[in-house]
């Protein structure tokens, strides 16, 4: 026991008796000789580390992260969450047009001047050439072979109709070969026929 006093004494005493503040000019001296780097902030923001904090607070700063994620996500996509809202759309306009597609085809295949001009357009655009109705439905009954619809296809705005081609009574067919199979294209507009190739 009494060593372990006597040591702490001497400790203290030798403590005590020493300079407890170096002059200037060493301090000065010895930084002089340190290496440095100069450590100024990269960022405006603060850095913090997230190993010095404890775990529940790391948990509660992961929880409050994810729910500002999720509330910025539901303002910014909208109230949708369950799905597209429930307001009501049109029908697409083919749904409409493409009986008059086929009415047209039929008033061509029965050479009624009359049926084909009441589902076309006042001005039709023919092989890019611009006609009244009349003339429009007048040149297609004298140049088109009757036709067997195979099949009638909406892309876009526009209509590809696949046909086989048949004979007419006259024997004057020029647009399309007979016994052969062609594909055209009808544009509609506005419920009536507008465009053909």
């Amino acid at each position: 026991m009494s060593s372990d006093r006597d040591t702490t004494r001497i400790v203290r005493s030798w403590l005590l008796d020493g300079p407890t503040e170096l002059p200037d000019r060493v301090l000065d001296a010895v930084l002089d000789q340190l290496p440095s780097t100069h450590q100024g902030r990269a960022t405006w923001w603060p850095a913090r580390r997230l190993s010095h904090m404890n775990t529940p607070m790391r948990f509660a700063l992961g929880a409050v992260a994810i729910v500002i994620a999720v509330v910025l996500g539901i303002n910014l996509l909208g109230s949708n969450i369950g799905g597209p809202s429930p307001t009501p759309t049109p029908a697409p306009s083919g749904a409409s047009e493409e009986p008059v597609v086929r009415a047209w085809i039929d008033a061509v295949n029965e050479r009624d001047q009359e049926a084909a001009t009441a589902v076309m357009s006042d001005r039709v655009v023919v092989s890019d050439t611009t006609l009244e109705r009349e003339e429009a439905a007048r040149t297609i009954l004298e140049t088109w072979c009757p036709m067997d619809v195979l099949s009638v296809q909406r892309v876009g705005d526009s209509y590809i109709v696949e046909a086989a081609f048949v004979e007419d009574d006259l024997g004057t067919c020029t647009a399309g070969v007979p016994g052969t199979t062609g594909m055209f294209v009808v544009e509609v507009v506005d419920g009536k026929v507008s465009r053909l190739p």
